[in-house]
């Protein structure tokens, strides 16, 4: 069992923790970017706030594997994590419109081997195109 925590409430955390509660062999927990008193531990954690807000949210949680979903953001902005990666899906969300992760695109970093591993897992669980 793969845990997740998803920080952020918007529409990417919000499509994504949908994808992600369809698979058996994850369990997912969303907490608001607001709320990070309490910073439940998971085998990742991705941020999913907006790009402006990552370094901040980031610098919060001490999480040992932190990734965030943003495409323009480096993983040098995430702050006080152990181990950084990036999640992001080469696509727009909006709430109102289902989201069919087996066309969307990811494109996956880490910082070694086993974490992007654990990422493409994660990516082919709920879609089967990504990118390195």
């Amino acid at each position: 069992m793969i845990s997740v925590l998803l920080v952020g409430k918007g529409n990417v955390a919000t499509h994504l923790q949908n994808a992600f509660n369809h698979i058996d062999k994850i369990k997912v927990t969303q907490i608001s970017s607001r709320d990070l008193t309490r910073v439940p531990q998971a085998d990742v954690t991705i941020i999913a706030v907006s790009d402006d807000a990552i370094a901040e949210v980031s610098s919060k949680i001490t999480n040992n594997f932190v990734v965030h979903t943003s495409g323009s953001v480096s993983l040098s902005d995430l702050k006080n994590n152990t181990k950084k990666g990036i999640f992001y899906m080469l696509q727009t969300f909006s709430m109102d419109k289902k989201v069919d992760f087996k066309e969307v695109p990811f494109c996956l970093e880490a910082e070694n081997k086993n974490d992007y591993k654990l990422l493409e897992t994660l990516a082919k669980s709920i879609g089967k195109k990504s990118i390195t």
